[in-house]
């Protein structure tokens, strides 16, 4: 894990939001259950079962 546990990152307070469209710097991230350290390189992601045929995607796909 990269990160354990709960968190919040949110850098944009709510007094300082002046706009309807908040750029995507300013987004927060919140995690319940920590972060997973994923190896890019090896990720997939395998659609199978009630499907006409499998597919396995990798994470530059």
């Amino acid at each position: 894990m990269l990160v354990e546990g709960f968190g919040l990152d949110q850098r944009l307070r709510p007094p300082d939001m002046t706009s309807f469209l908040t750029p995507e710097a300013d987004l927060f991230s919140v995690w319940h259950l920590g972060i997973p350290d994923v190896g890019t390189d090896s990720w997939s992601l395998t659609v199978g079962g009630a499907v006409t045929q499998q597919l396995t995607l990798s994470l530059d796909d």
